[in-house]
């Protein structure tokens, strides 16, 4: 069959007329160029990675070539003693293929000489006996992905004290007090092995400062100084000192309860002196009322309203008078009872003590005895 002339004639002028478009042939050419850029260093990652892990294969890759391996922290173990124990951390690192697929970081964990040393399934490996032994943390997914450690077991260490350092929490100690340890002061005591933390403690001037070794506490006797020490009674040679010096008792204070007094006539309001300071400071004290015709105070801090009005009554400190407190009494005009007379003998009773009235209307707190009979009460 003869060709069809007009059919060639009008492919050729359309072929021609693609080359007559060089901008067309460019478009297309640069359009190649570009996916072969984004794509091809995308395989050859690919396959460059797979031929550092892995053996060819089709398909999915197999786990094992998803996990570059396993390490083990710390690479390097010091020597353990019989008895001790260390933790180790196993890392299972991901190949970036992993993308996509669930794979799991877990180990498991095994000692070449369970006899040396056990290793239990989070890693953490007990020195059993003296020798060497490999602890190996292997990945679960894939076997042949695992780590090893060579563990060193030494006898266990004898108990030794190295080191004893004592301590005082304040920087002032006044005479009278008693010093405790852990309270007061601190005997830090450091070793190898299973060493015994008991100590002893003496004193080079048992008349400053004496010890108590069983209550672990130090008592300031007198004013001075003295050298403390605090001895390790599994190794006498290793010790510790400080100097006390002890400063006299020092009162700070003095407060009243109750903070203020109202009462009647003839009543009566006990007050209580409460001090702060520093040691054995001496506690006692001089009571004085500022008008003692409004209320009076003895000897013991009793406060007896004599007549309506206000007045203060005032504790200071015998030794240093400076230290004082003073507070406001107000006595108010009331039934109270001034005397008692005897209606029989003319006798006054002394305020203060109690009196039976006859017939027995009540018993008042005046007279200095119990009486019986007839009385003329004078009320205020």
């Amino acid at each position: 069959m003869t060709p069809n002339v007009s059919s060639l004639l009008n492919q050729s002028s359309a072929q021609a007329a693609v080359f007559r478009k060089p901008w067309l042939f460019r478009w297309l050419w640069n359009i190649l160029a570009i996916v072969i850029v984004l794509i091809a260093p995308s395989l050859f990652w690919q396959t460059y990675t797979l031929q550092q892990s892995c053996e060819p294969f089709v398909g999915t890759p197999p786990i094992s070539c998803m996990i570059n391996g396993v390490t083990i922290e710390p690479q390097i173990l010091e020597p353990l003693n019989v008895g001790k124990s260390k933790q180790l951390i196993a890392r299972v690192e991901l190949n970036p293929l992993e993308k996509g697929f669930q794979i799991k970081k877990t180990v498991s964990w095994q000692s070449s000489n369970p006899d040396v040393a056990t290793v239990n399934a989070k890693g953490k490996v007990i020195a059993i006996a003296p020798g060497k032994t490999k602890i190996t943390a292997t990945s679960q997914e894939a076997s042949n992905k695992q780590a090893s450690l060579l563990v060193t077991i030494e006898p266990k260490a004898l108990p030794t004290v190295t080191k004893v350092q004592l301590h005082l929490f304040a920087p002032d100690h006044y005479q009278g007090e008693q010093l405790l340890a852990d309270q007061d002061f601190s005997v830090i005591i450091e070793g190898k092995g299973d060493f015994s933390e008991e100590f002893t403690l003496e004193s080079d001037n048992p008349e400053v400062a004496s010890v108590d070794t069983n209550q672990k506490s130090v008592t300031l006797q007198s004013r001075g100084s003295a050298r403390i020490t605090a001895v390790s009674t599994a190794n006498s040679n290793k010790k510790s000192s400080i100097v006390i010096a002890v400063l006299p008792p020092k009162l700070e204070g003095i407060t009243l309860q109750p903070s203020h007094v109202s009462l009647k006539i003839n009543a009566t309001q006990e007050m209580k002196a409460a001090f702060t300071g520093r040691g054995d400071f001496d506690r006692q004290v001089i009571w004085s009322s500022s008008d003692p015709d409004v209320a009076k105070v003895n000897a013991d801090g009793v406060v007896t309203g004599r007549k309506k009005g206000n007045t203060s009554v005032q504790v200071a400190s015998v030794i240093s008078p400076e230290i004082n407190t003073t507070i406001g009494v107000e006595v108010e005009k009331g039934p109270g009872i001034r005397e008692i007379i005897s209606g029989t003998t003319g006798v006054v009773c002394v305020v203060g003590a109690t009196v039976l009235l006859a017939p027995p209307i009540a018993s008042v707190p005046v007279c200095a005895g119990l009486a019986t009979g007839v009385y003329r009460l004078l009320s205020d």
